[in-house]
């Protein structure tokens, strides 16, 4: 006698089902056994960077920022020789300290400036130079601080002219002598009227 046929289809299907939710399963912990390992790795990455790299080692424990020996460094030899640099110095740069530009030729360059920004440019300059007035710029010589607040007239954005700090540690972690130039700039001072023979490149974008 045969069985009914539902029966036996139903039998079939129960197979069917049963076999497409193995191969579900089994791709599924594949894929989480592929993640676990993609994890592990990306942890193993990390691990092996905070254990050997000089530079992160440094910082975690608090040591001096690692600077390369001097014989695979030739370049900072250079940058040390004050004669080299005086040599290849650009045209237009005084190798003495000049005068401060005066807040009138600021303001007036400012201004300039001002009225080419846009809605929020100009919200973001006004924020930022609103204590011009209130600050008194230094002109008779060059100032030496001991406080990295000292270096600034507004923090983080505008340094203060002529000043200059000894063994002051940059964002690397390297001592280095601070010197800001009459115009509040991180280089050698130079005239605000362009000498002849002297090229200048405007960027209009900078506030």
């Amino acid at each position: 006698m045969q069985p009914p046929l539902p029966a036996f289809g139903n039998w079939i299907s129960m197979r069917k089902v049963t076999k497409y939710i193995f191969y579900i399963g089994s791709l599924l912990l594949w894929l989480m056994a592929l993640a676990a390992a993609l994890e592990l790795y990306a942890r193993w990455q990390l691990r092996s960077v905070e254990t050997k790299n000089p530079f992160v080692l440094s910082r975690i424990q608090g040591e001096k920022w690692p600077i390369p020996d001097a014989q695979s460094n030739a370049f900072s030899d250079w940058l040390l020789d004050g004669e080299l640099r005086t040599q290849y110095r650009s045209k237009g740069k005084s190798v003495t300290p000049l005068p401060p530009v005066s807040p009138e030729w600021e303001r007036n360059n400012r201004e300039a400036l001002y009225n080419d920004l846009d809605a929020f440019g100009k919200e973001v300059f006004k924020n930022l130079y609103r204590t011009d007035a209130d600050v008194t710029e230094n002109t008779s010589g060059i100032v030496d601080v001991t406080q990295d607040k000292e270096l600034w007239k507004e923090p983080h954005f505008l340094y203060r002219k002529h000043v200059r700090k000894k063994d002051h540690v940059n964002v690397l972690g390297l001592a280095e002598d601070f010197y800001s130039n009459n115009h509040g700039f991180r280089d050698a001072d130079f005239p605000v009227e362009k000498t002849p023979g002297v090229f200048r490149i405007e960027n209009s974008d900078i506030l």
